[in-house]
């Protein structure tokens, strides 16, 4: 008989899924955030296979499965994969509020893989900055002088030229002539046997009868 002259007084949606009978050939899951039930499904008979464990992602507020899951580095939060920078030097993951820009090659990395340079500021590799003997800063390598005297590196503002001998010397070892106020290297000076006075070698005189 054609569909247009069936009656539909008593029309049977219902439909049998997975051994259950239903109404209609559909049904709404439990899928609020209950966070209490666990499903399984059978695909065959005699088989069980369970959902896969869920957990929290702290980025999205929902829960989803572990194997879809990463933690912080830094945090130990837990996220999607996706959700989460990876660092190119050590391969690290964190979110990315924890990220910055390599300055030497803009690579992607960790805050913790880098240390801000004492003079530029830029965000630096250890591996890559040097410390002054001077003060302890540490700072890119071209920041950098050696002291003639002592052979000891320091940042180049805690260097100066000695108006002695014209050497780079550094400055938390300077002396200065109690005569002329010229300044250079402690090594620099000679002491007044006298005066305890520190002059530059070309400043005293010998004393004629001591000798001195």
């Amino acid at each position: 008989m054609p569909n247009v002259l069936r009656g539909v007084r008593d029309v049977d949606l219902s439909v049998t899924v997975m051994g259950q009978k239903l109404a209609m050939p559909f049904y709404c899951p439990p899928t609020a955030r209950q966070r209490l039930f666990r499903v399984t499904v059978r695909p065959h008979a005699g088989e069980v296979v369970e959902a896969p464990a869920t957990d929290f992602c702290s980025r999205t507020g929902r829960m989803v499965p572990e194997t879809c899951l990463d933690r912080c580095a830094v945090t130990g939060a837990t996220a999607l994969h996706h959700l989460l920078a990876i660092s190119e030097v050590s391969g690290r993951r964190a979110l990315p509020e924890f990220m910055s820009v390599f300055s030497f090659s803009g690579k992607n990395v960790l805050q913790d893989e880098l240390e801000p340079s004492a003079v530029t500021g830029r965000s630096v590799a250890p591996s890559l900055l040097k410390t002054s003997a001077v003060s302890g800063k540490r700072a890119e390598p071209d920041q950098f002088g050696t002291c003639a005297f002592t052979g000891a590196e320091a940042l180049k503002s805690e260097l100066a030229v000695s108006q002695v001998s014209g050497k780079s010397y550094r400055m938390d070892e300077e002396e200065q002539s109690e005569v002329s106020g010229r300044s250079g290297h402690a090594s620099e000076f000679i002491k007044c046997r006298e005066t305890w006075q520190m002059l530059a070698p070309d400043e005293p005189e010998t004393c004629e009868v001591s000798l001195h």
